[in-house]
C-alpha cells in the first residue's frame, strides 16, 4: 500500500478546541442600594456625598453613636415628661401651698429646699410648656440621628440651645446655668464627630 504523506499529516495534526474558555462569566452588576456595606474604616477616609440614599442607611452605627442617643433618649424624654407634668399641675400646685400647711413641716427640716421649691412656682407655667417641646425636639433629633440622618445633630443642636436660653431669659436670678451650658457642650462636640456617618437627606 502506497503511503500518503499528506493523509498521514492531517491524521496527526491536533483538533483546535472548539471554544477557549476564560474562566470569567459575565455577571450583572449589583445593585448599588442593594448588599453594600462600608465598615467604619472605609468611612474614614470616604465622603459620604459618593454615596447614594441606600447605601449609606447600611453603613454600621458607630457605637459612641448609639451611646449618646441613648442617653439623649433617657434624659430628654425623662425631662419631657416632668416638665410637662409640672406645666399641667403647677396650677393645682400653688394652690396647695398657699392655701394649706401641709408642707410647713417638711420644710422646717429643709429650708433649702424650701427655697427652691417656692422659686419653681414663681416661673411661669409656659416655661415648663416651652421646655417640655424643646426637650422632645432633643428627642426627636436623636431618633434622626439613630437612624443617621444628619438633620437629626441640627435639630438637636437647636432645641439644647433654646432650652438654654429660656432658662436664662426667664429665671434671671439663677444666673448662667453653665453645668447644663457645659454638659449640652460635650454632647454636641461628640455629636458633631459623628456628622461623617449621616447622610444629609433621606430620599
Amino acid at each position: 500500500m502506497e503511503y500518503n504523506k499528506e493523509t498521514a499529516k492531517e491524521e496527526a495534526k491536533p483538533e483546535e478546541p472548539e471554544t477557549r474558555k476564560t474562566g470569567i462569566e459575565d455577571k450583572p452588576e449589583p445593585d448599588e442600594a442593594e448588599d453594600f456595606e462600608v465598615s467604619d474604616g472605609d468611612m474614614d477616609t470616604d465622603d459620604t456625598k459618593n454615596y447614594t440614599p441606600g447605601q449609606v442607611y447600611k453603613i454600621q452605627r458607630p457605637s459612641l453613636l448609639s451611646v449618646l442617643c441613648v442617653l439623649t433618649f433617657i434624659g430628654s424624654g425623662l425631662s419631657a415628661f416632668s416638665n410637662a407634668v409640672m406645666w399641667i399641675s403647677l396650677p393645682a400646685l400653688k394652690d396647695a401651698m398657699l392655701a394649706t400647711d401641709l408642707y410647713e413641716s417638711y420644710f422646717a427640716l429643709f429650708p433649702e429646699i424650701e427655697t427652691q421649691f417656692m422659686a419653681m412656682l414663681e416661673v411661669p407655667s409656659y416655661f415648663y410648656l416651652l421646655s417640655a417641646l424643646a426637650y422632645i425636639g432633643s428627642v426627636t433629633g436623636a431618633v434622626w440621628m439613630w437612624r443617621l440622618q444628619r438633620k437629626g445633630f441640627h435639630l438637636y443642636t437647636i432645641s439644647q440651645c433654646i432650652l438654654i436660653l429660656i432658662s436664662m431669659l426667664m429665671m434671671p436670678n439663677a444666673g448662667v446655668p453653665w453645668a447644663s451650658v457645659l454638659w449640652t457642650g460635650v454632647f454636641v462636640t461628640l455629636y458633631a464627630t459623628h456628622l461623617k456617618y449621616m447622610y444629609p437627606q433621606k430620599k
